[in-house]
């Protein structure tokens, strides 16, 4: 199941890599371990027109469960996405914007709400996706898994 859902991505995004009207947005939480401490960190970069438009990370912190690492991961995509969008020149901003993550706990957690720590991530997601909906009437938002790995409780 994963490798047919990871080679329709792929050819998708192959499809559409020139498209100015998609903006695609991954994002992955992590958990590692070394000399016995733990180390969480999110990941989020975007893509359009087949270019890297925004990256970044960030550690979260030795006693952060990988969980909300990834929902922490999938509010800062959001907000990165918001910025992408804005700066962009009008005729240019991307209509559609796919929040892609391997963590199918997480993407129905964000856009339902989250118990404990990760709850100011899923209202974050949510407000600023709201922005972003609320600025452009022609955009659409989508959160495809990328390779789900099923994390719920």
């Amino acid at each position: 199941m994963k490798e047919e859902w990871a080679d329709a991505h792929l050819e998708y995004i192959t499809e559409e890599e020139e498209n100015k009207d998609i903006l695609f947005v991954y994002s992955d939480g992590s958990l590692t371990e070394q000399k016995g401490r733990r180390h969480t960190r999110y990941g989020v970069i975007g893509y359009n027109q087949g270019k890297k438009v925004f990256e970044t990370s960030r550690a979260m912190g030795q006693h952060t469960e990988v969980f909300n690492a990834e929902m922490a991961g999938l509010h800062m995509a959001a907000i990165e996405a918001r910025h992408f969008i804005k700066n962009e020149p009008p005729d240019n901003r991307p209509q559609k914007i796919a929040f892609c993550t391997d963590n199918t706990g997480a993407i129905q957690r964000i856009f339902k709400g989250s118990p404990g720590k990760a709850q100011a991530h899923s209202r974050g997601f949510r407000y600023e996706i709201l922005n972003i909906l609320n600025t452009d009437e022609e955009a659409m938002v989508a959160a495809p898994l990328a390779g789900a790995r099923d994390t719920r409780a």
